[in-house]
């Protein structure tokens, strides 16, 4: 077998690729230079993982390929590779080589619990409470849908049984992955969500790819859809069916996305306050809904009855349309897992997340299954498949009154409104970390120590929503392309906690799933994924090519990161520091140590003046 020179084999690699490429050849004597270019280049450069953010067992932090490539070189060379038990930062696994560069995890990380923002100078504060957990979860699932077409779910089940039965079984299944995020959450406590768990487990490729799909079009195009919806049911009650108000439906989601944008720059607590408000007002509204329901049933209201006769007739048994109906339901409950994407905000997460996740999600299964049951009441099955806006048909026809419709469009309003605000809130937190790993431009972590708001994170969020309004007919058909992208990302999440299960120690869990329940939901996922590709593959696969445009993003700007690029993000992030007077959140610690070596350099500088402005003691001596 060819034997190789680690000196020069190391020296070579030194200087033909990356650093994250090279720490992982720690084999001085291997399997010969193809396998080293294909484990390199192959493995390595996609897949390598990031150090865990808390102090961890250093043996037990060896990357799963890691462990491969030591059973193949015992098993084909007479290398013998060992791991010292309590390696640290410097210690030697193998000569030429140490802990960092094996791809354990530093000892110097931070523990559990103790996130970046914790203890620094102008970072983000803990200003979410658990009323505004709360509030902020329900505020972003809660946004149209429910009051304008619930009839996704009936159009798929063809009975109203079936239909109320996939709404629950969708919320069941949302409690199971609430449970596996509140895990995530609270063993790593920082904010980014799916983000932040895939990029520790799966390493920088695959968390970059999630980042980019979700921050730069998922969430702006979201954000983009909710602004157009406000502004359609804003400008109804005022207008005729036959105008044309496709401008000044532009004009007014434009108004709210830059207020917004400005409110969430300049306060975070009155966003905060703002989105609760909201919140309350949209289930006031649904609640309104649920009593109208039972109003109708109690009074004896004609037709009331008449959908509940026989619950399950008409009913679909095509097993890919009840899939679909299920799809559609979990599209509904989108943004129970929002918290996790802004987890450091949060005062006291251990309890906070916990309660906020599950109450939420009890709270919300037993709405939407009250509102469908509501909807019934005044409306048949076949009828919710032909109305425009269901709640308002429903209101219009149970009162009676001519100014329910108006109401209602009121409500769906403040409903989109809230909805879009809680979006931009979470979605700039994505950029703030992602420049935070240096995924993204250095300027967008940047703070206003006066307001305590990452004003450019919130900026790039708006500007790239303002961006897609000029998409607007194509935004909706945008996300549905790429909305394999949101199971997938959740699938590579709870694949990471298994990671974590084997590599963290039991008593570092604030907070542990039990584990079928996990794997019931990581099972789900999978199929939620694959399903896309049986209805519709088509649009799978233009997702799946919508998703890839990060791949020479991630190559180009992160991996190979050329001098040009770091330069105009310096001048940017110079220009954006003046504009906005914002800065880098800082270590106090570090400050001080920076403040003391100024200090001294200040006294020895004094000493060295002083001491060339005064006569020598030999000279004084001499002429004694």
């Amino acid at each position: 077998m060819l034997r190789l020179d680690w000196g020069s084999v190391r020296s070579f690699l030194l200087h033909s690729f990356p650093p994250a490429v090279c720490s992982f050849i720690f084999v001085p004597q291997a399997l010969g230079p193809r396998a080293v270019l294909l484990v390199v280049c192959d493995v390595s450069l996609l897949f390598r993982r990031r150090a865990l953010p808390f102090e961890a067992y250093p043996a037990s932090c060896l990357p799963s390929h890691m462990s491969l490539v030591i059973l193949v070189v015992r098993y084909l060379t007479d290398v013998m590779v060992s791991l010292k038990p309590n390696a640290t930062e410097g210690d030697g696994l193998v000569e030429g080589t140490s802990a960092r560069d094996a791809g354990l995890s530093p000892t110097s990380c931070q523990k559990i619990g103790k996130p970046y923002n914790d203890g620094k100078e102008g970072a983000l504060e803990r200003n979410v409470g658990l009323a505004d957990a709360i509030g902020m979860i329900l505020g972003c699932i809660i946004g149209s849908g429910i009051f304008v077409s619930p009839a996704g779910v009936q159009a798929q089940a063809g009975s109203l049984g079936v239909s109320l039965i996939i709404w629950a079984v969708a919320g069941l299944f949302v409690i199971a992955g609430s449970f596996v995020y509140i895990e995530l959450g609270l063993l790593l406590r920082e904010s980014g969500g799916d983000y932040a768990y895939i990029i520790y487990a799966f390493g920088d490729f695959v968390g970059f790819l999630r980042l980019w799909i979700e921050a730069v079009v998922v969430r702006p195009c979201t954000c983009t859809i909710v602004a157009i919806t406000f502004a359609v049911y804003c400008i109804s009650p005022f207008v005729d069916e036959n105008d044309d108000t496709a401008v000044l439906q532009v004009v007014v989601a434009a108004c709210m996305i830059i207020f917004q944008t400005a409110l969430n720059s300049l306060s975070i607590r009155t966003s905060l306050a703002l989105n609760n408000i909201c919140t309350v007002a949209k289930l006031g509204a649904l609640v309104g809904l649920i009593g109208a329901g039972v109003y109708a049933l109690a009074a004896g209201i004609p037709h009331a009855y008449d959908s509940f006769q026989e619950p399950f007739a008409d009913t679909n048994t095509n097993p890919g349309s009840i899939a679909m109906g299920f799809y559609s339901a979990l599209f509904a409950y989108q943004g129970w897992n929002y918290l996790n994407f802004i987890v450091e905000e949060v005062k006291n997460p251990v309890f906070t997340l916990p309660v906020a996740v599950i109450v939420s999600s009890v709270a919300i299964i037993i709405v939407y299954v009250l509102c469908n049951v509501a909807y019934y009441t005044g409306l048949r099955p076949a009828e919710m498949l032909t109305v425009k806006a269901t709640a308002i048909e429903f209101a219009n026809r149970v009162t009676g009154w001519k100014g329910a419709g108006i109401f209602m469009c009121v409500m769906v309003a403040i409903s989109c409104f809230g909805s879009g605000n809680g979006v931009i809130y979470t979605s700039s937190r994505l950029f703030y970390v992602g420049a935070r790993n240096e995924h993204f431009p250095k300027f967008l972590i940047m703070t206003n120590p006066t307001f305590r708001t990452p004003i450019p994170s919130v900026i790039a969020t708006g500007v790239l929503s303002l961006a897609y309004l000029a998409l607007s007919d194509n935004a909706i058909t945008l996300i549905n392309y790429i909305a394999i992208s949101y199971w997938l990302a959740i699938a590579f999440a709870t694949a990471s906690l298994f990671y974590y299960r084997l590599k963290i120690p039991r008593e570092e869990y604030p907070f542990r799933t039990f584990l079928p329940v996990a794997i019931f939901f990581f099972v789900g996922c999978c199929i939620l994924v694959l399903f896309p590709f049986y209805s519709n593959w088509k649009e799978a696969l233009i997702g799946l090519g919508i998703m890839s445009t990060g791949i020479p993003v991630y190559a180009l700007f992160v991996k190979w990161r050329p001098a040009v690029f770091d330069k105009a993000s310096d001048a940017i992030t110079r220009i954006v520091q003046i504009v906005f007077l914002v800065s880098e959140p800082v270590d106090p610690s570090k400050k001080n140590d920076d403040h003391e070596m100024e200090e001294k350099a200040d006294v020895t500088q004094q000493d060295l003046k002083a001491s060339a402005l005064s006569p020598s003691t030999e000279n004084d001596d001499a002429k004694e």
